[in-house]
């Protein structure tokens, strides 16, 4: 361990909880959770601490641990604070003997600071499990500590159920079957030129490289890619070091491709290849499932990183990045996560995308390899389906090299194009036909869609029935808001208006609806999603909807409709998960037909009679309601099962949800916002407009309370969607409360607010029935909402109310001013302030200022704002100790320190809670300009230390900020021998680190002590050859300074330390240095030869042999003892075993059994 830190410190922090949980002996129930939070966290903490009694960490696993134990003891800290807000201690009055008792105050239910704390103990449980399953899945693989601690590696075994369910907790979606569809379509040979191309090659070959492939629409892009993964499966299928991953992005399926679900598939894949389970993904699921949460991204790419670091190279693959969607950044977050993990890792990312200025702009450093559908590939898909032309051209070779050629040179390199254009001919009755079609071949930028609209007038000059099927198979597949599995789209042809269930006596066989459709529509997913040939069939379809589908989205939500009002769902909510699954499997259009056929009605013609009578009949009953919002709300994984065909039969109860029962068809329309549905259920009486559901709650894999909150009228959901004329046809009946609160104690005029409704809240505010100040479950009132919104009309909107509590302060004691300052909403700061009424300087319960958030946040505009009022404490310290300064300086806010500093009334040299300057923490995290700042005010103290011991110099050192220890060392203020509080100096740091310039940086400053020793008398040396810096070794010894053999408390020489970590080069370096003791032992009897044999480094032990220097009699025989557990290396033995013969002694008969049974054939010929 390093840099001021150690197991000392983590067990500091487990003493800490201990002493936290005996606090709560007697607490009320309310704080029961956080009780068994802060138990979670000691015990996973001393899980931690047993693991290193072993071995030593290195700097990059020793920083991240580091901040992590910081932050469990940053938070266990506050909560020992908070207790005393709680509760205080009384003596007992049996007087001497008793134990004081702590008395605790009575409060309702869970103070929110509280909540806020049990998050932050969640979270750094999550880093440590996750930390941990990185150390113990490779370090713990890779570092031996002692020579009687080797480790094995584990056998290899299969997945087991366990492993598998966890898998699927990660995410449900799985590409493989996609990979089969693709690569089992491919034609032979097809997509050669690719892999033998030179750029290719060389990616293949060359670690952390971007092969970039865009290509225009239909050249074939998906196919290649699918090739792509195909050869590196077969390339490096017996290599268990190599791990592969691929993701096949569908414009269609974003609502299941945001980046969560990118980056879990990837962990997915990579996870399911190690032998074993990694720890990290184990232990997200053992922190998350109970608690029936999904993990943060930040945990996600933790543990991708963790993953992807047991591989020796790792191999990403993405298609069609075009399609992957741009809502809330998703696609540039995602490339991004990928980019930073190729950065860390070996990872080499091959992706297609059509070309898009801003995903080439992110590959502009790639290599890069345009796509095109070859002549040669397209020739070899056309001979692989000439068969299914008529006999004429089967029988003639010259026709055949005409169509062909023909089409070939009409495509121009799209190889959609040549499906089109081949499906056309398959109907042509002579040679003649068949000639003229091909001279008709749509070219050019119009060549789609000619060949569209000729596969139209094809599908029209069918029989009437096929055409009809396919206009309904098209229309399905067209405008579904979600790719649908074949068995929905049975189920969906298969309906009959106004019947009361379904006859599975009108199914259509897939094999139909597809041919009836003109080469149109194909089936993905080995058989389960049936989807249009390509997405420029559905940019066709989309813009040509009123030649061909005009009724599609009436048509479709009277299908859906109709299919929920069936008599299977009269039963209503289902009671168990397995009755629910029963549910669905029977009803494989149900999940579909809830959760859509409100989106369908938006764009549909509701005074059509048919959908009127059908949406009544539906909306009415109660019970098939109650049915479609459980269908409508159930969870997204298992959605997915859906659309991937198949559902479980029973799955841990991975979400435990409230449902809300008593929801009517008013609640659900005012969901969807249609506003002529509600006017039809008001004209018809049957259902009460301001109905409230009530609270059940259902355990559970299945159900997702998203939309649902128990207490919640229909106003409430159209006031959130901001639906404006829903609200008012609601608001006009009069018979709605405006102001009724939900289980949240949040009304619709919060909800509208908190969505930057305006003129939702307006209508609101007009009905003069709303309480403007009403607090919401965290204390938040709709102005708080607003303003941190920024929000400006909104805000002004709720201002002219002249009832707003302007500086009402919610459960964290922020005001809406401290919302808005922390958000950076300029406007909104400068309209509350000319209010003259705001309270310019509060506090919240962390003791920091709007001031505080704003200059925390780097909005210099607002910062400005503020400090111009001259109403603000600008040096005020918050909860830990810190003033604006400091954490701007540790933020490298620059701007924000300059402006701060020009005031003339902070002081720079301010301590926090750990005695840590802003000079310290700008120089600990690289902030060069900052430092800078700092020094030239002239008034800060350059060699503080604090709590540990530790200067600024020691931070810029250890994380190796080159620029920044120059700066101090130019000071000629820091002594760069002083050590922390474990005796350890900067260049002691340095070398573990292994950071060369660093170290000799501090060489050549003729000051530094090489010798210089630690706690436990380890000089610079000791740590670098136990860290495996060669190079740092070398450096050090070449000062002429080091004393190779000296020994540290446990009698352990820098030799010692590179045989137990098994660094050969080292133990030659300092052999060669020849002054390494090979008689010394340790405090086990341990010598330099026994060592390096325990280590099995063969070319140490032959030197150390060849010195002549070694008492070989009583080596080798101690080696060779049959008892001996470590005689494991075989290179070992045999030059042992030479060396027996050389000097003609026999082998010790117990030896010799041994390794004749451990070895046959070793002792041939000696």
């Amino acid at each position: 361990m390093s840099f001021g830190f150690g197991i000392g410190d983590i067990l500091a922090v487990i003493e800490l909880a201990r002493k936290i949980r005996k606090d709560f002996a007697d607490a009320p129930s309310q704080f029961k959770d956080i009780s068994l939070e802060v138990r979670s966290l000691s015990i996973v903490l001393q899980d931690i601490e047993d693991e290193l009694s072993l071995p030593d960490l290195d700097t990059k696993q020793e920083s991240e641990l580091k901040e992590i134990v910081d932050g469990c003891r940053d938070v266990l800290e506050k909560l020992q604070r908070l207790l005393s807000t709680y509760g205080e201690l009384r003596s007992d009055s049996r007087g001497v003997g008793y134990k004081a008792k702590r008395i605790w105050k009575r409060f309702q239910w869970e103070p929110d600071d509280i909540k806020e704390l049990r998050s932050r103990i969640t979270t750094n449980v999550a880093f440590l499990n996750a930390f941990r399953g990185k150390f113990t899945n490779k370090t713990l693989h890779e570092i031996k500590n002692s020579a009687d601690q080797f480790h094995e590696r584990q056998d290899d075994r299969e997945l087991n159920k366990e492993c598998l369910a966890i898998l699927n907790w990660l995410t449900p979606i799985d590409h493989t079957s996609q990979q089969h569809d693709f690569i089992t379509k491919r034609q032979a040979d097809t997509g050669q030129w690719l892999l033998d191309s030179p750029v290719f090659i060389e990616w293949v070959s060359s670690d952390s490289q971007k092969l970039f492939c865009p290509g225009i629409p239909g050249a074939g892009k998906t196919m290649l890619t699918s090739i792509v993964i195909e050869e590196l499966m077969n390339r490096f299928r017996n290599d268990k070091s190599i791990g592969i991953a691929y993701l096949y992005c569908n414009f269609k399926r974003q609502h299941d491709q945001k980046i969560d679900d990118l980056l879990l598939s990837l962990l997915k894949q990579l996870s399911r290849y190690q032998s074993s389970l990694p720890g990290a993904v184990k232990d997200m699921f053992d922190l998350h499932s109970p608690r029936q949460y999904r993990p943060s991204k930040k945990e996600i790419s933790s543990a991708l990183k963790s993953v992807t670091d047991l591989y020796s190279r790792v191999f990403i693959v993405i298609d069609a990045l075009d399609e992957c969607q741009m809502a809330d950044g998703c696609r540039m977050d995602f490339l991004s996560e990928v980019f930073h993990l190729q950065e860390t890792c070996q990872l080499s990312l091959f992706a297609t995308s059509r070309h898009i200025p801003d995903i080439e702009e992110m590959f502009d450093n790639s290599m890069r390899l345009e796509i095109r559908a070859s002549d040669t590939d397209v020739e070899i898909y056309l001979d692989g389906r000439m068969s299914q032309l008529p006999e004429y051209v089967r029988n003639s070779k010259d026709l055949q090299n005409e169509i062909k050629s023909k089409i070939i040179k009409a495509i121009d390199g799209m190889f959609l194009l040549a499906r089109l254009n081949f499906d056309s001919l398959k109907g042509k009755k002579s040679p003649k036909a068949m000639r003229n079609a091909l001279n008709m071949l749509p070219t050019g930028t119009d060549a789609y869609k000619d060949a569209y609209k000729d596969a139209m007038e094809r599908i029209e000059g069918q029989l009437d029935d096929e055409r009809d099927l396919a206009k309904q198979v098209l229309s399905w597949i067209t405008f579904a808001k979600r790719p649908l599995t074949t068995a929905e789209l049975q189920d969906a042809i298969a309906v009959e208006i106004n019947e009361t269930e379904l006859d599975r006596e009108n199914f259509t066989e897939i094999s139909t609806m597809i041919s009836v459709c003109a080469g149109l529509v194909t089936v993905d997913d080995e058989g389960k999603i049936i989807r249009l040939v390509h997405y420029t069939t559905q940019e066709y379809f989309e813009r040509t909807r009123d030649e061909w589908f005009p009724n599609a989205e009436t048509f479709i939500t009277t299908i859906c409709v109709t299919y929920l009002s069936f008599e299977t769902f009269n039963t209503g909510f289902c009671q168990t998960s397995q009755d629910f699954v029963k549910r669905v499997r029977s009803n494989r259009l149900s999940m579909y037909a809830a959760k859509f056929w409100g989106l369908h009605a938006c764009k549909a013609s509701i005074s059509e009679k048919i959908l009127e009578r059908a949406l009544l009949r539906f909306l009415e009953n109660q019970l098939k309601v109650g049915a479609s919002w459980q269908l409508m709300n159930c969870n997204y994984p298992v959605e997915l099962y859906v659309c991937q065909g198949s559902i479980p039969e029973s799955s841990p109860s991975y979400y435990g949800q409230f449902l809300s029962r008593g929801l009517t068809g008013m609640h659900i329309t005012a969901l969807f916002g249609l506003e002529t549905v509600i006017q039809l259920l008001l004209y018809s009486g049957k259902l009460e407009v301001d109905s409230r559901g009530r609270s059940s709650q259902e355990r559970g894999f299945y159900f997702d309370s998203n939309t649902v909150n128990p207490g919640r009228t229909p106003l409430f959901f159209a006031a959130e969607k901001g639906y404006e004329k829903v609200v008012k046809l609601l608001l006009d009946t009069g018979k709605v409360d405006p102001d009724w609160k939900d289980c949240d104690n949040r009304t619709p005029l919060y909800w509208a607010a908190n969505n930057g409704h305006e003129k939702v809240v307006k209508l609101l505010l007009d009905t003069g029935k709303v309480n403007v100040n009403l607090r919401g479950s965290r204390g938040q009132t709709p102005f708080h909402s607003a303003a941190r919104s920024g929000n400006e009309n909104l805000v002004k909107l709720l201002l002219d109310t002249g009832k707003v509590g302007i500086n009402r302060k919610d459960s964290n004691g922020r005001t809406p001013l401290s919302l808005a300052a922390e958000n950076g909403h300029e406007k909104v700061v400068k309209l509350l302030l000319d209010t003259g009424k705001v309270e310019i300087d509060c506090k919240d319960s962390k003791n920091r200022t709007p001031l505080y958030w704003a200059a925390d946040n780097e909005h210099e505009k607002v910062v400005k704002i503020l400090l111009d009022t001259g109403k603000v404490e600008i040096d005020c310290k918050d909860y830990d100790d810190r003033t604006l300064l400091c954490w701007a300086a540790r933020k490298g806010h620059e701007k924000i320190v300059k402006l701060l500093l020009d005031t003339g009334k902070v002081d720079p040299d301010c301590k926090d809670y750990d005695d840590r300057t802003p000079l310290y923490w700008a120089a600990n995290n690289g902030h060069e300009k900052m430092v800078k700042l700092l020094l030239d005010t002239g008034k800060v103290e350059i060699d503080e230390t604090d709590k540990f011991g530790k200067t600024p110099l020691f931070g810029a050192v250890y994380y190796g900020h080159e620029s920044i220890v120059k700066l101090l060392l130019n000071t000629d203020a820091v002594d760069i021998n002083k050590s922390d509080h474990k005796c350890r100096t900067p260049i002691s740091h340095a070398a573990e680190s292994g950071n060369e310039s660093m170290v000799k940086l501090l060489l050549s400053t003729n000051s530094v002590d090489v010798n210089a020793v630690d706690k436990y008398h380890r000089p610079p040396i000791s740590h670098a050859a136990d860290s495996g810096r060669e190079s740092i070794v070398k450096l050090l010894l070449d000062t002429g300074k080091i004393d190779v053999g000296y020994q540290d408390d446990v009698g352990l020489s820098p030799f010692s330390y590179a045989c137990l970590q098994r660094h050969e080069s080292i133990m030659k370096l300092l052999l060669d240095a020849g002054k390494v003791d090979l008689s010394h032992k340790d405090e086990k009897g341990m010598t330099p030869f026994w060592m390096a044999a325990a280590a099995g480094c063969e070319a140490v032990v032959k030197q150390i042999l060849d010195t002549n220097k070694v008492d070989l009699k009583r080596e080798v025989d101690y080696w060779l003892c049959p008892e001996n557990e470590w005689c494991d290396h075989e290179g070992v033995v045999k030059l042992l075993v030479g060396k027996y013969a050389d000097m003609k002694i026999d082998i010790p008969p117990e030896a010799e059994g041994h390794i004749r049974k451990r070895w046959p054939g070793l002792l041939e010929g000696t």
